[in-house]
């Protein structure tokens, strides 16, 4: 059974049914893993992946703001804005058995 919606306060969202092998990683890139080898209830099969995020639209434009500047994306002063903007986009992932 679907998880009730989570709020009006996300952007974003996306709903789609995937088939897992019974366990669930969730990489962040250069983040790191949030989530390592779950090992899911329902075992093997379909499942409903909703997916809502937040602040991607800013995130988006505040890069675009620092590549028009010119910033070379090799240098320091790239590196600090990027550093500034991790975190900053945020997401949530809800996931059931598809029955």
């Amino acid at each position: 059974m679907a998880p009730p919606l989570f709020g009006d306060e996300w952007e974003d969202e996306a709903k789609a049914v995937i088939y897992l092998r019974g366990a669930l990683s969730i990489d962040m890139g250069s983040a790191g893993r949030a989530v390592s080898r779950l090992q899911l209830a329902g075992g093997v099969g379909d499942y409903v992946v909703r997916v809502f995020a937040r602040n991607r639209r800013e995130v988006s434009r505040l890069y675009s703001e620092v590549f028009e500047r010119g910033v070379d994306p090799l240098s320091d002063e790239f590196q600090q804005a990027r550093r500034a903007l991790e975190g900053h986009e945020q997401y949530l992932l809800q996931l059931w058995r598809e029955p």
